[in-house]
């Protein structure tokens, strides 16, 4: 019997696959980690979507990949393997959940050889700067793709949205949303497009935002203010762009405008401001607020 053997299999973002850790775990669903220390190296590090200039931001960044890495896994120790050649033979898993916030060329790097690995396996990806249906093309033909907005903070909402690519089976979106009723989530399915509906939506309130500081219109801090009393958001739009991340957010306009070539989805050119300095958010300690660091 192979019942105590995970079914789930996480890899991507740290932030992103510690969420999802944590909603697994209360469930009491078994997992594993790929450590993205040994599967994301120079070439998922270097983002074609973010100028050449930003490059040295994340070069530091990815000299302190190992710290960053264990201080979100520290709490999954025992789940973590070291690297997709430590799976081990005998392991079976039935979804595997990409949590990289990458461009289809780049996550297809990984998946190709998970999905030759495992080959009945659902493939839950972030689409927040890619469609489903590009990441299918790029894999084995039978590859069940199906695109969800996974990023930092996306398990706050009771509501999740669904994207499977045009050549996921009818009987994959049934697995998929039965798979997230099971994590407590309700299940909309929307159209296979970059950034989904919900991140589409909360980047350009966040450009908005953005611009509205770079011209001194307000300071942050009004500005959220006035988003949370005016409009009764969660959060104020600056802090939510901390805890996504200031580069993700980035990431996400400039994939919008590379895919529609709108106007509107021109990033602010203080979010590309401060990724250059390398204040992301949260989880380097500045962004548009300052915060502690975390023990």
């Amino acid at each position: 019997m192979s019942v105590t053997l995970p079914s789930i299999l996480l890899f991507g973002d740290p932030a992103t696959v510690a969420e999802t850790a944590r909603r697994l775990e209360a469930k009491g669903l078994n997992f594993s980690i790929i450590n993205s220390t040994d599967e994301f190296t120079e070439e998922l590090l270097a983002d074609d979507l973010i100028a050449e200039a930003f490059q040295e931001v994340f070069d530091a960044a990815a000299g302190n990949e190992d710290q960053d890495v264990n201080e979100y896994y520290d709490e999954f120790a025992e789940h973590v393997i070291p690297g997709i050649g430590d799976l081990g033979d005998d392991a079976s898993y039935s979804v595997i959940i990409d949590c990289s916030i990458k461009p289809a060329a780049q996550k297809a790097m990984v998946l190709s050889e998970l999905a030759e690995l495992y080959p009945s396996a659902i493939i839950i990806s972030s689409t927040i700067v890619c469609t489903a249906t590009a990441i299918n093309a790029l894999l084995p033909l039978a590859s069940q793709v199906v695109g969800a907005p996974l990023m930092p903070g996306f398990s706050a909402s009771s509501v999740i949205e669904l994207a499977p690519s045009l050549r996921t089976r009818e009987l994959t979106h049934g697995k998929a949303k039965k798979f997230f009723e099971e994590l407590g989530f309700s299940v909309e399915f929307v159209e296979d497009r970059v950034g989904l509906v919900f991140p589409r939506m909360i980047a350009m309130l966040i450009n908005e935002a953005a611009f509205a500081v770079m011209e001194k219109v307000a300071e942050p801090a009004d500005i959220d203010t006035a988003m949370k009393l005016g409009v009764n958001y969660p959060q104020g739009l600056l802090s939510w762009a901390d805890t996504i991340g200031i580069d993700v957010v980035v990431a996400l306009l400039d994939a919008l405008h590379n895919e529609y070539r709108e106007p509107r989805y021109r990033c602010c050119a203080l979010l590309r401001q401060y990724v250059r300095a390398g204040w992301l958010g949260k989880r380097t300690g500045r962004g548009f607020f300052q915060y502690l660091p975390r023990n």
